[in-house]
């Protein structure tokens, strides 16, 4: 039997939370998730959530954006 895992057991975790549009996150050294307000928005059904992960190899810093029905969202994360 496979064990449950909630929002937050992970680490190294970075996502939206739905329909709120509350970004959440635990950092690979960090003892607990984090949550706050991303954007003044609500998601709706049909609505399209896009994500775009951005690696840049010369420092080695990668990006989180979150896009809605094709227009940005806004960058949720850096640094990860």
């Amino acid at each position: 039997m496979q064990k449950a895992i909630t929002l937050g057991e992970l680490k190294d975790t970075y996502g939206l939370l739905m329909p709120e549009c509350k970004k959440f996150s635990r950092r690979p050294d960090s003892t607990k998730y984090e949550m706050e307000k991303f954007v003044n928005q609500t998601i709706r059904n049909g609505d399209t959530i896009g994500v775009l992960l951005e690696f840049d190899a010369e420092s080695g810093i990668s990006s989180l954006s979150f896009f809605r029905n094709g227009g940005l969202l806004g960058k949720a994360f850096e640094d990860i």
